[in-house]
This record gives structure tokens, sequence and C-alpha cells, in this order.
């Protein structure tokens, strides 16, 4: 399954040459603070990484109506956006959590957003929104009625699996099955983590060999080895993503 993966993601990234920005975003305001601002549990609502649009991997971050982007590669912060303006047609005001899905269809890879009970689908190449479904609906078994955060694990199954956070659990859910898996308590899973809820997620595969999974919460991240299975400490959002307004 890694090599799969590994595939995938080398034609994924064979398209960052193509150098194109993304279409439907209007210039990005550097210092534009948010105009609604969540509680410090969430200063980072929701995150993702998009390799498609730009020459190097961007981190998109999420809080109330707006969202920043931040170059991983050289930690840059590139301003802010109101979610309107980016994902035009998806008919949320904020979102609770996003992933990529690549696995699906590689040649159209989807941005799946949370939203209270309800989950929408954005395809990221195109910026065209896809429709709505229910979070009960979409994953049948997951007993969640919000998400609060969303990765894909690669490297653990024989199959991409698909983490889904709401307060102290989570659930795993078989991605090219959509079969559901169960649900864990967080503080079992990942020891040694000091959050007892997780506001956002992404797995980070730029500055390592070994997939680091990167959870927000608070003013906070921690950084965690997915193979490992281990904890490797704590850092302020403000030094590895500086220039982000949220929660300063």
């Amino acid at each position: 399954m890694r090599k799969v993966f590994m595939l995938m993601l080398g034609a994924s990234m064979a398209l960052l040459s193509q150098s194109c920005s993304k279409g439907n975003d209007k210039p990005e305001t550097p210092g534009n603070k948010p105009t609604t601002l969540l509680p410090d549990s969430a200063c980072y609502r929701a995150t993702y990484t998009d390799v498609w649009h730009y020459t190097t991997p961007q981190l998109y971050i999420f809080h109330g109506n707006q969202y920043a982007r931040v170059d991983l590669l050289t930690h840059t912060y590139k301003g802010l956006n109101p979610i309107s303006a980016g994902y035009p047609g998806v008919p949320f005001t904020s979102f609770d959590a996003v992933y990529a899905n690549i696995w699906i269809d590689p040649m159209a890879p989807k941005l799946i957003i949370f939203s209270g009970k309800q989950v929408a689908r954005y395809d990221i190449k195109s910026n065209t929104y896809l429709g709505l479904d229910s979070i009960s609906h979409a994953y049948p078994g997951v007993t969640f009625t919000s998400i609060d955060a969303a990765y894909v694990d690669t490297v653990t199954y024989s199959t991409p699996q698909l983490y889904l956070f709401s307060g102290t659990q989570y659930a795993r859910v078989d991605i090219p099955t959509n079969a559901f898996k169960g649900i864990t308590d967080i503080a079992s899973h990942y020891p040694g983590v000091p959050f007892s809820t997780f506001s956002a997620t992404y797995v980070s595969t730029w500055f390592s060999t070994t997939n680091k999974l990167i959870i927000f919460s608070g003013t906070q991240h921690a950084t965690y080895d997915i193979k490992a299975n281990r904890f490797e400490g704590v850092t302020s959002n403000s030094a590895d993503y500086p220039g982000v307004p949220f929660c300063q």
C-alpha cells in the first residue's frame, strides 16, 4: 500500500509543475484580522495541504469565516481570504474539519468539508462545489453529530484509513469500502499527546522520512509519528506558522 500511495503522491506532485493559482481566490490580505473568533480550543478550526495549485505545498488554516494560507516549505504566511471567495458554492459560513481525498479518484481530488451535522464535497483542482450530505448518511456507523478534525492514515493499515475526531473520541473508516471500523478514545491511541481533544490535524510528509501527524489544540500543536506511534513534542502555533493572526 505504501508503494501505491507513493505513486499517487508522485502523480499529484507532478501537477505542481503547472504552477497554477487557485482559480477562485481573491487576493489574500496579510494582517487582515478575522471577523469571527472561536474559542481558544479551536484557534485552528480545520487544516489541509494543497499540492495542486502552487509550486510548493500550501497549508490552509480555517478559523471562523476566513482561512489563512502558509507555504509549508518556507513557513511563509501568505494572507487571509474569506471562505465564500475561496470555496464558491459551499453552503457553510465556517468549516469544522476538512481532509483531502485522493484515493477514490486520484485525478480529481476532493476536499471533504464538515460543518455541524453535514458534509460537503468540493473538487480541489476545478474549484467546483459538488454537493451536500449528512455525516450519518455519508459515513454509516459513525455516530458523531459533528466532526472536530480529520486525517487519513496511509501507513498503519493495508488500505487508507480515515480518522474522524469528535470530543475525546475518534472513529475510523476504511476509505476504499467506506466501512466503519469502530470508535476509540483519543487518550488510548495517542499516548503522550497532552490534548484531550483535537481541533485540527494534517499529515506532514515533507520534513521527515516518516509521516508526521500535526495535531492542533488551542494555541499549540503536537507532532506525532504515525508509524512509530510516538509523541514528539509540542510547539506554539506562532513559532511554526508565524504571521497567522488567529488567536494571537
